[in-house]
């Protein structure tokens, strides 16, 4: 057992600040030894289970911070705030927000003035979706503490992220003013001009943050971000990277080497997907690439995507689960692939369609029909910009009364119940219930004219099947729909709708509505297909 010089008291305050001293310039396993000297001795010493719950949080190791953070909670006996909102963040990065919402009502019961534990629950509220709610709780904070400028900063985040960009502007400049040494209002007013396609106004604001703050993270990807709306993916790729570093990546550990591209002409390539499923569907077009350098590729996906892969041309062997992966000598994560293969935007691959599906469905189709065309309006909600990609179904209704037009949902997830709760089956055909997976949704697909979808998977698919889809983007789009145009390079069948105000559909709506109207009164009504079912309810 280690013992302290003088006093255990001093002995452990002197353990405890080497190990802060440790933590803040990046030297995590001997910051941990620090405190861990403190805990052997006694176990339930606060400030050494706060200091080693942060070092672990910041080596990502979620689940040991929390149980530090508990160990905490126990010993306090229920008397700390400061506690509880260590909790509250904690459990925040687990996606515990059930937990993380108790924690914070602990605090506030202890200190209901406590700006600190506002800003936090508006934190959660937010990630649940309660905008209204959210904000009030991050006002409430900002009343409390107004020279706070970690409150002001994370209004002027708040209202990046709900497309109040002069609004964001105002809370930025605020933290430049109280703060001038806090680089995240200097980042967060370059995302802002992002959003607002000023990027030659954003980018100097970039590197004049990653001169002094070279691993600033936010300001990396939003550099990273603004080279590849731009289309420079010759150092946007690299650039993009840093989002492995983001506290939400999820990324897997293999104990092959990561591919450095490398000739490895035999040997195989485990590629892994770490993203969502409409980043799967866009780089999937990347496999054949690699196959066609001799390597073997595994591929380790979602099941969700499994049927859909086996149409994919090169892929060796398709896995879903990491635990019964074949051998393989290097690993990759699939977003990474067009970096190693050093892809820039005229070197895109063409073939399109790269994905296909024998047709099974049989798809209803009423009478009259000169159109069959798919609609989708909402994303998963746990996306992080969903409430400003999505939209609701209501206005999109309007489209159900175009003459020769049959729309057919494609919306899964939760907010394929808007469709019963606003529209009879007469009006829209709901495809939910057949669509198990995107194989299903692709066999659809490919029965249709016309797929019209905001920004979700259902967009990437309908592209690398080759089917013409018009994607109606919000202002302040993802870096893969670019600035200011309406094709999209990635995808030959693909039209883009852009919003011309942030938050208002309306005017996309009406547009995709006369431009559809003109294609179904030039279309001529099809002949009877031989596996059509004539019943119009699924």
């Amino acid at each position: 057992m280690t013992s302290f010089p003088g006093s255990a008291s001093d002995g452990a305050q002197a353990a405890c600040r080497r190990g802060e001293q440790l933590r803040n310039v990046g030297r995590w396993d001997e910051a941990l030894a620090a405190f861990d000297e403190v805990l052997a001795i006694k176990p339930d010493d606060r400030d050494a289970l706060l200091g080693r719950s942060q070092t672990l949080f910041r080596m990502r190791r979620f689940a040991e911070a929390l149980v530090c953070v508990r160990a905490m909670v126990e010993g306090s006996g229920d008397t700390s705030p400061e506690i509880w909102l260590e909790a509250a963040s904690t459990l925040m990065v687990l996606n515990r927000l059930s937990e993380a919402r108790t924690a914070l009502r602990n605090a506030l019961r202890l200190a209901p003035q406590s700006a600190g534990a506002w800003s936090s629950f508006g934190d959660v509220l937010a990630r649940e979706g309660k905008d209204v709610a959210a904000e009030a709780c991050l006002r409430r904070s900002a009343n409390l503490d107004s020279l706070d400028p970690i409150v002001r900063l994370k209004l002027g985040q708040w209202m990046v992220q709900t497309a109040r960009h002069e609004e964001a502007i105002g809370f930025f400049n605020d933290v430049r003013r109280l703060a001038p040494w806090i680089p995240d209002a200097l980042s967060g007013l370059a995302q802002t001009f992002i959003s607002q396609g000023r990027l030659d106004d954003a980018e100097p604001l970039l590197r004049q943050v990653l001169d002094v703050h070279g691993a600033h993270l936010d300001a990396r990807l939003g550099l990273a971000r603004l080279l590849l709306l731009k289309g420079d993916y010759a150092r946007g790729w690299p650039a993009y990277e840093w989002w492995r570093r983001r506290l939400d990546a999820k990324i897997s550990s293999f104990s092959a080497p990561e591919w450095d591209g490398a000739p490895i002409p035999g040997k195989t390539l485990l590629v892994h997907i770490e993203q969502g499923l409409g980043d799967a569907i866009q780089f999937l077009r990347f496999i054949p690439l690699l196959a066609a350098r001799g390597i073997k590729v595994v591929l380790l996906i979602r099941p969700e995507l499994t049927r859909l892969c086996h149409s994919l041309a090169g892929v060796a062997e398709i896995c879903c689960d990491e635990r019964s992966l074949p051998a393989f000598d290097f690993h990759i994560p699939l977003l990474s692939v067009p970096w190693r293969l050093q892809i820039d935007l005229d070197r895109l691959p063409a073939d399109v369609p790269y994905l296909s599906v024998i047709p099974t469905t049989k798809l209803p189709v009423p009478g009259g029909t000169r159109l069959k065309v798919g609609l989708v309006w909402a994303g998963e909600p746990t996306q992080g910009n969903d409430r400003l990609r999505s939209t609701t179904l209501e206005p999109l209704l309007s489209l159900a009364v175009i003459p020769g037009v049959t729309l057919y949902s494609l919306q899964v997830g939760s907010r394929a119940a808007d469709l019963p709760a606003l529209a009879p089956p007469a009006l829209v055909v709901d495809m939910a219930p057949r669509l198990k997976d995107l194989a299903d949704t692709a066999d659809v697909i490919g029965q249709l004219d016309l797929v019209i979808t905001v920004d979700t998977a259902v967009a990437h698919l309908a592209g690398a099947l080759g089917k013409p889809v018009w994607v109606m983007l919000s202002f302040a789009p993802d870096w893969r729909w670019m600035l200011g145009r309406e094709d999209m390079p990635w995808y030959p069948s693909m039209r883009l709708f852009r919003q011309t105000v942030p938050r208002q559909w309306d005017d996309v709506i009406a547009r995709v509505g006369a431009d559809l109207a003109d294609l179904a009164a030039s279309s001529k009504e099809p002949d009877p297909d031989p596996r059509a079912d004539a019943s119009a309810s699924c």
